[in-house]
């Protein structure tokens, strides 16, 4: 199995994406998507992987129904999906989430901070500071664009 860059997973999800593969590989390391879809929903990992989910089920067609899949072909799939147009506005969503009524066009301390709150995850004002200084070229806001490397994980943060 080579190792692959995919954006917008962390290494415990594909390490979860491994295990599922190896639970459902026949003799030849090939999955069947439809098999796989159908256990997901049984355990309500399309709850927690939800990304996940949608490819396969996107995937899942009456097209495919012969088509199975190695481990590379669906981590080259995941790569596709999460880099399409679609991601990107899913992304752009959350973004306009995150700035609420805010006048500017970039997330602030303030916008983080409200978000935070918002969602149960209160991050103290040091770590807020850390993310923008760390995340942002002028270490004070996010543009949409910094935004979207860290969603898809093309920095660390």
């Amino acid at each position: 199995m080579k190792s692959s860059k995919t954006p917008g997973l962390s290494r415990k999800e594909l390490n979860s994406i491994r295990k599922l593969f190896r639970l459902y590989q026949d003799r030849n390391g090939t999955i069947d998507p439809h098999e796989v879809l159908t256990s997901m929903q049984t355990l309500k990992l399309n709850e927690k992987n939800p990304v996940v989910f949608e490819i396969f089920e996107e995937f899942d067609t009456p097209e495919n129904s012969r088509n199975r899949l190695d481990y590379d072909e669906f981590v080259d799939l995941l790569n596709e999906k999460l880099s399409d147009t679609s991601s990107q506005k899913a992304i752009s969503r959350i973004y306009e989430i995150f700035l609420g009524d805010s006048p500017s066009d970039t997330l602030t301390f303030e916008s983080l901070k409200k978000v935070s709150q918002d969602v149960g995850e209160e991050m103290s004002d040091n770590q807020i500071r850390e993310l923008l200084e760390r995340a942002s070229k002028n270490g004070k806001e996010l543009t949409f664009d910094e935004f979207y490397a860290i969603m898809t994980k093309k920095v660390t943060v």
